[in-house]
């Protein structure tokens, strides 16, 4: 048995997509290895390259003229006996934008809607379908899903998130603790009648003279925003 297991699995895996037909270029970007070493394994396998650079033009040709009429990319693969992956390939850099069937597009939203439910990158997703996260994103909302939660998993979180709002914690904080964008908290305390008493909220001159005492005193900004129950950045702005 091999003592470097994950080893074989990678070129199981790499010398499975040279018999469907992937450049070995793409291959070789997936699985980060070299260009070398998927010819390697293809040429351990016995496989060698099938075209020659003249009819992989050909078949190219071929690949772009049937996008043209507006046949589906899993029905190009098939005639041309390759993978619907290669057929994407072509097209993508041809400047062609594959156009789906409303059913292939509706096979293809489950698929993603599973993935996210995974909870599978955006990133990930949007290279496995070729769509940008943004899309997956979309796709995701519209079926109730965000960032990989259902909508009950979803409405505890912002529950959660307008509990600690209340408290007064800082939005920084809120944000790493929860994985969440400022916009989106300033949004949902801005719904909720919530004030930003973490960043000084009404005015407070016995306050902010003290603060300002303790600036000229030359203690660490950090510091006085702790003691003071503020922010970083209301320390910085009455130092202003």
């Amino acid at each position: 048995m091999s003592h470097y297991p994950h080893i074989e699995k990678q070129s199981k895996q790499i010398l499975k997509a040279i018999k469907q037909g992937i450049y070995y270029s793409e291959i070789a970007a997936r699985f980060k290895v070299s260009t070398t070493t998927v010819g390697n394994i293809a040429r351990e396998n016995g496989i060698r390259r099938t075209l020659r650079p003249e009819e992989l033009l050909k078949r190219n040709k071929q690949i772009v003229s049937a996008f043209k009429q507006g046949i589906a990319y899993e029905e190009i693969a098939a005639r041309l006996n390759i993978s619907e992956e290669i057929v994407k390939g072509v097209g993508y850099k041809a400047g062609i934008r594959i156009k789906l069937t409303n059913e292939e597009i509706n096979t293809r939203n489950k698929k993603i809607i599973e993935a996210i439910k995974q909870r599978k990158s955006a990133k990930k997703i949007g290279i496995q379908f070729n769509l940008h996260p943004n899309t997956i994103h979309s796709i995701g909302w519209r079926a109730g899903l965000k960032r990989g939660m259902t909508p009950e998993e979803s409405e505890k979180k912002e529950r959660q998130l307008i509990a600690v709002l209340k408290e007064g914690v800082s939005y920084r904080k809120i944000a790493a603790l929860f994985d969440v964008s400022m916009p989106t908290l300033i949004t949902i305390a801005r719904r909720e009648g919530i004030k930003r008493a973490h960043y000084g909220g009404e005015s407070n001159p016995k306050r902010d003279k003290q603060i300002i005492k303790e600036i000229k005193q030359g203690l660490p900004y950090k510091e006085i925003a702790s003691h003071c129950g503020i922010s970083d950045s209301w320390v910085w702005k009455l130092a202003k």
